[in-house]
């Protein structure tokens, strides 16, 4: 998506107007949101039929899997298409990559 002039002017106003106020929240602010922001979407949902629908196209295909998950969290995402493939008996190498050690952690738990 591309922002054009008059796009990037009314965002400049924005945030240089001197009634806003905007108030940088700690993490447990910012994850409360994020939480009460997808039960109110259902992007995981549609995300995760998605990939069940190509698991289901594929699932033949092949016996072992490789994946590569950028930002796994806690593993919302990931462990229930994790579990779907084993389901599938399928073999897994799951490496998930994740800065936030608290949530690493919940993901490697799950792992086990």
């Amino acid at each position: 998506m591309m922002i054009n002039s008059s796009q990037k002017s009314a965002i400049a106003n924005f945030f240089s107007d001197p009634k806003l106020k905007l108030v940088k929240l700690n993490e447990q602010e910012y994850m409360e949101g994020l939480i009460a922001y997808r039960s109110n979407h259902n992007e995981q949902e549609i995300m995760l039929e998605a990939t069940f629908q190509a698991v289901e196209k594929y699932k033949y295909s092949q016996e072992n899997h490789t994946i590569l998950s950028i930002g796994c969290g806690s593993g919302v995402f990931d462990k229930p298409f994790l579990t779907k493939l084993l389901e599938l008996n399928k073999s897994i190498n799951f490496v998930g990559v994740e800065p936030n050690k608290v949530e690493c952690v919940k993901t490697e738990e799950w792992c086990q």
